[in-house]
């Protein structure tokens, strides 16, 4: 996890961003897998002006959005979708702390049985 070791805040923070948004594609488009991504598969984010910020945003909007309906509309099957696909997956997602793996989708099991509550 080369991200774990840069000295910039900020370049860490929109990088790991552009990290949680492929891991949330590959649950949607899962076309191109591979079992880990190496050091330059995933390119840094250096601003916040570059594009690929839009992409985390959506994301953060759509996962906020789908737990108000939840909580709103009292959907349980969804709220369980929600738990089963954020909590395994945040150790993964190096927000808490920094792990070894920047990406996999071997990582991506458990969340997908969330996932498949969401879609269904």
């Amino acid at each position: 996890n080369h991200i774990s070791l840069l000295p910039d805040f900020k370049v860490r923070a929109l990088s790991y961003a552009q990290m949680h948004f492929w891991y949330f594609w590959k649950l949607v488009y899962p076309r191109y897998l591979c079992f880990d991504y190496g050091h330059a598969c995933i390119p840094l984010v250096h601003d916040l002006i570059d594009w690929r910020n839009i992409l985390p945003l959506i994301t953060y909007t759509t996962l906020a959005m789908l737990i108000a309906f939840a909580v709103k509309h009292a959907r349980i099957s969804l709220l369980l979708g929600m738990a089963l696909l954020l909590v395994p997956l945040v150790p993964a997602l190096n927000v808490v702390f920094p792990v070894g793996t920047l990406l996999a989708e071997r990582l991506l099991f458990v969340p997908s049985i969330g996932y498949c509550f969401i879609v269904a």
